[in-house]
Order: structure tokens, then sequence, then C-alpha cells
């Protein structure tokens, strides 16, 4: 048995890669062409038994596709099938083929054995007769200019519904009635459903959408915002925000066009809504950066002057410990004093570090040794009602770090713990070396796999709320 030889024809890989898999698996041969100026070479060299063509093809409108398709293969019978990919489908199935020259317009995604299936009965039907196929229902392809144009028309409307469909933003037509100073949506494209998640009933049925799912702080300005524009119509372009069905806060600039009919009281409206909340994120991680840039030259100035001064008092301290070694009770005050002026030292060291006056020193360090020696200034630095206690791994891996820049973290998250205990309670310090795999590591961001010294700091405080988290590794 002879296989039948089908032409499918498609920009889009992804289609006419899952048709030509289709057809085959249907004993069909199948030839794939992009374009309607291939489809012609093709079907003028070999010509097929069935033509299956995306009927968002943009190098040339359906309907001449089609007659000249049918010069080609010089035959008036062939079958010619459309497929219709686009998501919003304004005229139905059987009144697209008739405007646009095919016989039949199927519409994908569609079940795949319902697909062959449909493909195998039209095939059939051309082949049991030898009268030519009539053109959707009983309209015959006709020759009138008025008909063509209709085709012309309706393909533009076609591919225009396409473009909205497709466009990165939600598009979207209201009804503004002023008395009721709500919006009646009479169109919304589904990118809405892609943005926010809410199916497009929603939309359709909720006089109060942009209200009701805006945070409850920006609700009086939406309502005011929309009432004014039933009181005075006029264009206009404004920042707002929505929360999406999964609780996110997206936010968007939406452009608005306002059409007043002089006829009746209501107000016709169209808007754009584009999708900004990255962009705010982006621009608010700039500020702040731009903001600690600041503070780090700030703090550099102060700090660059106070080390100075620390110098003559760590000096001099020195001195008067040496005169004082037989004095024990004033050589053990000078010893504090001259602790107290180191610890001073390494805050302005800190200060300038983050001035980027001081150079960043990576070396190999064992971080229980960082811990160790820190953990005389972390007991002074939180309260006595704070039980402390650290617990550190006997065989720890060595790490490449600054030392300065280790001990400015655990004295912070540390602070933070105490913060989190005024009433008192338990800070543990913990050490452990960590083994990740691919998979692990995609659970601890900016990661990869491989070997980690771990240190573990934890309480038994109230736990740090978004503001505070947002600020745990910030200097001071």
């Amino acid at each position: 048995m002879t296989a039948f030889r089908a032409l499918v024809i498609s920009e889009d890989d992804a289609s006419r890669e899952i048709l030509s898999g289709l057809l085959q698996l249907n004993g069909f041969r199948v030839q794939l062409v992009a374009d309607g100026k291939a489809a012609l070479e093709c079907a003028t060299t070999s010509v097929p038994d069935i033509i299956l063509h995306d009927l968002l093809i943009a190098d040339m409108p359906c309907p001449e596709l089609a007659r000249q398709l049918r010069v080609a293969c010089k035959s008036n019978h062939l079958p010619l099938v459309a497929f219709d990919r686009s998501i919003f489908r304004a005229t139905p199935p059987h009144d697209l083929a008739s405007l646009s020259g095919f016989t039949e317009v199927i519409l994908c995604p569609e079940d795949p054995d319902h697909l062959a299936a449909r493909v195998q009965s039209i095939l059939q039907s051309s082949q049991s007769t030898n009268q030519p196929i009539k053109v959707g229902s009983q309209r015959e392809q006709a020759a009138e200019p008025f008909a063509i144009d209709q085709q012309s028309s309706a393909f533009e409307e076609h591919r225009f519904r396409s473009y909205v469909e497709h466009i990165d933003a939600i598009v979207w037509e209201a009804v503004l009635v002023p008395e009721e100073e709500t919006l009646r949506f009479t169109f919304i494209n589904h990118q809405a459903v892609g943005k926010l998640g809410f199916p497009l009933s929603s939309w359709m049925t909720e006089s109060d959408f942009f209200v009701t799912h805006a945070p409850v702080e920006d609700r009086e300005f939406m309502r005011v915002l929309w009432g004014g524009l039933g009181k005075e119509p006029a264009d206009r372009a404004f920042e707002h925000r929505l929360i999406a069905d999964d609780g996110r806060v997206v936010e968007f600039r939406t452009q608005v066009k306002v059409v007043k009919d002089p006829v009746s009281v209501s107000v016709r409206v169209c808007g754009l809504m584009l999708d900004i909340t990255e962009h705010k994120q982006i621009g608010a991680s700039l500020l702040h950066s731009q903001k600690m840039e600041a503070i780090g030259r700030f703090a550099g100035g102060i700090a660059h002057d106070f080390n100075n001064m620390l110098a003559v008092i760590l000096t001099y301290s020195g001195f008067v410990a040496d005169q004082m070694r037989d004095n024990p009770g004033v050589l053990e005050d000078v010893k504090e004093i001259r602790l107290a002026a180191e610890r001073a030292a390494s805050l302005t060291k800190q200060l300038l570090t983050v001035s980027r006056k001081e150079i960043t020193q990576a070396g190999v360090l064992y971080l229980n040794s960082v811990i160790n020696e820190s953990e005389q200034l972390l007991r002074r630095s939180i309260g006595p009602n704070i039980d402390l206690q650290v617990s550190l791994a006997s065989d720890l891996w060595p790490v490449m770090g600054d030392h300065s820049k280790i001990q400015q973290v655990l004295l912070g998250l540390v602070m933070n713990s105490s913060d989190a205990m005024p009433e008192g309670g338990k800070l543990s310090i913990e050490t452990r070396n960590l083994q990740l795999d691919d998979f692990q590591a995609e659970l601890y961001p900016g990661c990869v796999s491989g070997r980690y010294a771990c240190v573990i700091v934890s309480d038994t405080g109230c736990g740090m709320c978004d503001h505070v988290k947002a600020h745990a590794f910030e200097p001071f």
C-alpha cells in the first residue's frame, strides 16, 4: 500500500515536529517547509495528497496561498487543511475556513488521535469523489472582488488578534459607568492569566477587579483613580500594584486610553499593563548600593582620623604597662585600657573595609581559631542572661577568607541573636564539615558542589522579621 504524502507548512519549529511525528505514526510520508514560497516549490515538484498549513504564516495571505497551491498542484479538489495555534479565536473555525479558502480549519492544540482521525477523514473524503471539495460549507471559491476583500479583512483581523495575545503585556478593554465608578471588562488577553494567575472569568465577572486585588493600602487610590476617569475622561499612565493568585505582589505600569461615547453615559477604556516588578527591584537594589556607598565614604573619613588617635592610645598604654610591672593592680587596669583600644582599632578596621580604604587580605583560615579568638569579645557583647555555648568540630577543614571579615560576620550574627532575646536565652555557635553534591548545592544560593566548612549560629529568640533579614549582613 502506497503511503499518502503530506506537506506541512509552519514557521513554528515545534508545530512542524509535532505534526510530522503524528502523521508519520499514521503512515504518512511528510515534507516540512517554513513558509508559503517553499510550499509552492515543493507542491510543484511533488504533488502531495494533503496539505496542512499554519494559519499564522506571515509571508502570504491565506486566501492567496490556497489559490496558488491549488494551481501549483493542478487540482481543485486537493484537501487544504489549516491549523490554528493562536490562543484567541474570535471567528468560528467553520467561517474561518470559508474566508481563508481552505477545506477545513483545525484548532490546535487538539487531542493527537482526534486530529489524526480528522486528517484521515478529510483525505478519504477527497479520494472517494472526483468533485471539487467545497470550501467551508456551501460556499465555493468566489471570484468577486468583495469576497476577496472580506477574506483579507478576516485574515488581518485574525493576525491582529494573534499579536495582541502574544505581546508580553496585559491588554484589556472595559466599560466604565460613571455612576457606579466600576470597570466591566469586555476583553482581556490570556497574558493576564500568566502574569497574575486568575482565570479570565474572574476579570469578566468582578466589577472591582483592580480594587479587590490591590494591596489593602492601595485600594482607596485605585477607587479614586477609576472614579476620576469616569468624571474627567482623559488618557493617562500610572503605576500600581496587584496581588497575584499565589500571593506575589506584582507591580505594573498601565497606559490607559479613554474613549467617551457622546450618546451613552458609559466610557470605553482600553489599557496596556506592563509588568515592571523586576525593573523596580533592580532600581531598589541600585538605590541601596548607592546609600551604602555614601555611608562607607562617611565612615571611612571618621575611621581614618579615629585610627590615628587609637595608635597614640595603644603606644602610650604600652609605655605605661612597661613602667607598672611592679604594680599588678595598675597593670591590670592598663591591660583593660589596651584591650579596649584594640577592640576599637578592630572596629575602625571594619569601617575602613566598608569604605574600601582597607585592602581585604584573604588567606588560609581555621574557623575554629577565629571563633576561639573572638569568644571573649562575643561574651562581653551579649547580656549576662544569655548562655553562650560553643561546639567546634575537631577535624574542621581550613578555608580561604579574610580574618577580620569573618569576625565581623560572626559578631553581627551574635548581636542579632542577642537583640532577639531581650529576656535571655541560649545562643549556640557550632562548626562542622559539609560535603555538597550538585543537587544539595542548589539548596544554597551561590554555592557549587564541593567541600565546605560550616558555621552555625542559632538561638532561642523570637527570630527576625523580613525587615531585619534584609539588613542582617550589612555592616553595623
